[in-house]
Formats: structure tokens, C-alpha cells, sequence
């Protein structure tokens, strides 16, 4: 891990914030935590560069006093103009982005790359997403002065697969908003009221998409769902359907008698979320891929027992918190669902360590190491 000295110097730092109120999903929840966390580092001045009035509205609620501007929502409009205008015009001393920088700044940039997922299976995407990512990406990384990760997997990915110097790479892990925590039951019940869910439910939560591998977890629930364990229980999955998800939706059956016990919300608002996990018996995470998995931290400071797969980031970031199994087998994954089922003991025990576990992911976790990321770029430019 690198470690940077740091500037004195109060800097002028734009934020490239278009996701704010975009439903982007992790791009959106990291944006909007790395904004409440900047809360405490007062230090420098923030510019907001956001894509529509709504996102004003949230940009200052999450950081009061930031400058706002607005950007074209279009991409290659923020990226090709607006912001390389920006960075000229504004006196920026640096940029913070995600994933893609502009072709031309003004300022040295800052780059967060969540992960590299379309390097490990380019199945997950479409062929246009894992070109333009492959345009773009390995440029973006390798012109901007300091690249961003949230997880020690991703950096050694990063500076693998790229070519990144690791001494330009460091890890700004995830946060999780403080208001994920257990919620009073007669607000759990007017969620499940609201939405037509049952009292007894297991939850899974993520974008329709391969990546999150919604189908074996369906698959594996057509074969538990009628054993003793599960009686009067269902399948919740909450999500927006983003690309490739045809066959999620065939699998299942909507309208036939085993989709009766399958139940879509759609995306749901953030405030919804902590009622959703707190209201389950059991969040299940079946993702073939994750640079961080912040659902699980959120499900489990919401005190409920989490399963998902070991591989990727996903171990380093859960730790002994979840109960882990192989996500690919649907056999495997319904017998572990089966399992904590029925041992209420083992479900007690993974909801305390899994509470405690959470605490860990402080927005200054994640505002911290990024603040000092920054003012290494300022050193340098001194």
C-alpha cells in the first residue's frame, strides 16, 4: 500500500456527482457516501458537478456548502465538455471521477474503478458496454494521477491487469450510510404492507443482471421451496432490471404456481432498504462477481444472517460475518438456505457478529483515505 505525505494547502476539489438521484445503484450509494464523509474534512472546498435540479436537492443535503454546477447528463457531452471546460474555468487544484476521465483537464484527476468485472467474464455485459469499458478504462486509469479502489482484490486487480504502478493505486473502501440499522417492526410492516410481501420472506438484492446470478438463486428456491423449513415463506428480489435479464424473469415463472411465491419490488429508495433487511429471515447474496458487496454490509447492520459465495472481494470484505457457499451450484446454495433455515442458533449468532462486523464501514473509513489520496496529488503538483 502506498503511503502519501500530505499538503497543507486548502484545495479546490470538483466531484463529478451526475449520479446523484440516477438509481446507478453502487456508483450512487459510494458517491452519496463519500459525500456525507467529506462532512468532517472541512479542510478544502468542494465543487459538485451534478446533471439535473433533483440532484442539487441531494448534493446539498449530503454536503452543505459545496458549490453545485450543473452538467449534461450525456456522457460524452460531461466528459468531452463540460467537465474538461470545467476544470479550466473553475480554479480547480483536482477532479475526482469514476471509472472514466475526460479526454482533457485542466487539473490532475482522480480516478475510482470500482472493479475490472468485465475483464473476468465479458459475458456479464454486451458487447458495446465491454468495448466502450475497454476504451476507456485502461486510459482513464493510466492518465489519471492517482487511481481509487474499495477493496485490496480490486487494487492487485488494478495494478495486474492494467499495468498501474502501485504506488499510484490505493483503497478508499466502501461506507455504509448510518441509517442502515434494525428498524421497529411496525415500520417493517408497513413496508411489507405496501408492497405485498408476506411476513416470512428471504431476500436477495441487486440489479437484473448476469453478474448477480438471480437465476441460480431461483432455481435453488424451486427446489427448497416446498420442504418444512420453508413453509409459508418466499422469495423477495429487489432490483431494477438493468441488462441481459430475459432469462431471470423466464426462470421465474411469473404467473404460474411457483411464481406466486416469487416476488419482484422493482428498485426500491434507499430509505426503504433498512426496513426490507430488517424484515428478513435471510439476505442472500448469489453474485458470481464483486469488487466490494456492500448489500451484505448493509443486510447485516440490519441484523439479518447473510449467504453469498467466497470468491473475489467478497470474503475479504464479509470476513466471518456470513455463511458462505458456492453460488454456482444451485443444490449446494439451496441446502445452505436449508441449513440456517433451521437452526435458529446459527441465525442469532451470524445476526450478532454480523452488526458488530458492519460498524467497521465508517464513512470516515472511506472520506479519509480519499481526502489524504488527494492531497498527495497537490503535494506532487507543489
Amino acid at each position: 500500500m502506498a503511503i502519501f505525505s500530505t499538503s497543507n494547502k486548502r484545495l479546490k476539489i470538483g466531484i463529478d456527482a451526475h449520479a446523484l438521484g440516477s438509481n446507478l445503484g453502487g456508483n450512487e450509494t459510494y458517491l452519496r457516501c463519500l459525500l456525507q464523509g467529506l462532512n468532517a474534512h472541512p479542510e478544502h472546498d468542494y465543487v459538485l458537478y451534478v446533471s439535473h435540479s433533483t440532484a442539487n436537492r441531494i448534493a446539498g443535503e449530503l454536503l452543505p456548502g459545496a458549490e453545485c454546477h450543473q452538467v449534461s447528463p450525456n456522457p460524452l457531452k460531461r466528459l468531452g465538455l463540460d467537465l474538461p471546460l470545467a476544470s479550466f474555468r473553475d480554479g480547480l487544484d483536482l477532479i475526482h471521477l469514476q471509472y472514466v476521465s475526460p479526454l482533457l483537464s485542466g487539473c490532475p484527476v482522480s480516478l475510482l474503478i470500482h472493479d475490472l468485472s468485465y475483464e473476468h467474464n465479458p459475458k456479464w455485459f454486451t458487447r458495446g458496454e465491454v468495448a466502450r469499458f475497454r476504451a476507456t478504462i485502461p486510459r482513464s486509469a493510466k492518465a489519471s494521477r492517482i487511481v481509487m479502489t474499495i477493496s485490496e482484490f480490486c487494487r492487485e486487480d488494478i495494478i495486474r491487469r492494467l499495468g498501474i504502478p502501485s504506488e499510484k493505486v490505493i483503497v478508499t473502501p466502501n461506507a455504509l450510510s448510518p441509517h442502515f440499522k434494525r428498524a421497529e417492526t411496525e415500520k417493517i410492516r408497513g413496508l411489507r404492507s405496501r408492497l405485498g410481501i408476506p411476513e416470512l420472506y428471504i431476500l436477495a438484492l441487486g440489479n437484473l443482471q448476469p453478474r448477480k446470478n438471480i437465476t441460480s438463486l431461483i432455481r435453488a428456491w424451486r427446489r427448497i421451496m416446498e420442504c418444512p423449513e420453508m413453509k409459508d415463506t418466499s422469495l423477495v428480489i429487489t432490483g431494477k432490471k438493468a441488462w441481459l435479464f430475459d432469462e431471470i424473469l423466464r426462470e421465474a415463472g411469473i404467473g404460474d404456481a411457483s411464481g406466486d411465491r416469487i416476488i419482484f419490488t422493482g428498485y426500491l429508495p434507499e430509505e426503504d432498504l433498512p426496513l426490507l433487511y430488517s424484515g428478513a429471515l435471510l439476505f442472500v447474496y448469489p453474485s458470481l462477481f464483486e469488487g466490494f458487496g456492500l448489500p451484505p454490509i448493509e443486510a447485516m447492520a440490519c441484523g439479518t444472517p447473510v449467504i453469498l459465495g467466497g470468491h473475489s472481494a467478497l470474503a475479504e470484505v464479509c470476513g466471518t460475518a456470513a455463511c458462505y457457499t458456492d453460488v454456482t451450484d444451485q443444490v449446494a446454495l439451496g441446502e445452505s438456505i436449508l441449513m440456517l433455515m433451521g437452526d435458529e442458533t446459527k441465525r442469532r449468532s451470524l445476526s450478532a457478529e454480523g452488526i458488530l462486523h458492519a460498524t467497521s464501514y465508517t464513512l470516515e473509513r472511506l472520506a479519509g483515505p480519499t481526502v489524504r489520496g488527494w492531497e498527495s496529488i497537490a503535494q506532487i503538483a507543489t
